[in-house]
């Protein structure tokens, strides 16, 4: 269900590759968003539990088990956020498990950017600002 707010929404970044995480910062704060990125699991599960995320978006890395643990953390707090995987695996299978861990949306990278602005702004309900 999409949150009904017209204030940024809380964006929550995992991703171990400095410079894509720097450009997926640098879009989402282009969209008008509130981001905090880290560079570890650990990290943004220390995060997601002390901060109200609406979203976090979670690279899978090369060991996707760590990011399904982390999404089965996140869901066994029964913290109201939405998930979104971002991976290089495509097989139906990762997809399934992801979404079986509790991650609500399934992205492969490299991430188009419209299919994120369109879960953010249809299903999460973020507003998101004009570009230029």
């Amino acid at each position: 269900m999409a949150r009904k707010s017209t204030r940024p929404c809380r964006i929550l970044v995992v991703e171990f590759n400095t410079d894509y995480r720097e450009a997926l910062v640098d879009l989402l704060t282009l969209w008008g968003q509130a981001v905090e990125p880290v560079s570890s699991f650990s990290s943004g599960l220390q995060r997601v539990i002390v901060k109200d995320f609406d979203v976090a978006i979670v690279a899978l890395g090369r060991r996707r088990q760590d990011g399904f643990d982390f999404a089965k953390r996140v869901r066994a707090q029964r913290l109201d956020v939405t998930m979104i995987a971002m991976t290089g695996w495509t097989g139906s299978r990762d997809r399934k498990a992801a979404l079986d861990a509790g991650f609500n949306y399934y992205l492969i990278k490299p991430v188009d950017p419209q299919k994120l602005m369109d879960i953010l702004r249809d299903n999460v309900g973020c507003p998101i600002a004009a570009a230029g």
